[in-house]
């Protein structure tokens, strides 16, 4: 990406202009419309999909299958001083269970994800996995 326009529309919501449509929406607790993720979501939502593929591309690397896994996310709000993301919470499902050795490659994938890395270092994270589970 080099360079996409951002437009502010009516009720907090603002669209990407570019080849490919994003909507964003400010959420209903400040004024916003909320029928779209907000701008905090998706930062959330990118940690875990990075951590996913990451996790995905060593798996490859490995020639093991993941298909089926999948991540549940949780975010939380911090209001004052200032509002901004607290805490992401993150769990990791694969229907397979690995070697000991294997799944530790696979957690290491996923902690180099370089989206986790470029948060700011007081937002909590927290990241379980559950091999062999799919609840």
């Amino acid at each position: 990406m080099e360079k996409v326009k951002i437009l502010l529309e009516k009720g907090l919501r603002t669209r990407v202009d570019s080849e490919v449509s994003l909507v964003m929406d400010a959420p209903k607790a400040i004024s916003g419309l909320g029928e779209f993720f907000s701008p905090t979501d998706l930062l959330a939502i990118s940690v875990a999909s990075c951590m996913l593929t990451m996790m995905g591309y060593k798996a490859k690397e490995l020639e093991i299958d993941l298909e089926g896994s999948y991540l549940q996310l949780r975010k939380e709000m911090q209001i004052a001083p200032i509002r901004r993301l607290k805490f992401i919470g993150i769990e990791f499902f694969c229907p397979r269970a690995f070697s000991t050795i294997i799944t530790e490659q696979l957690m290491q994938a996923a902690e180099k994800c370089p989206v986790i890395h470029s948060l700011h270092p007081e937002i909590q994270k927290k990241v379980i996995y559950h091999w062999g589970d799919n609840k």
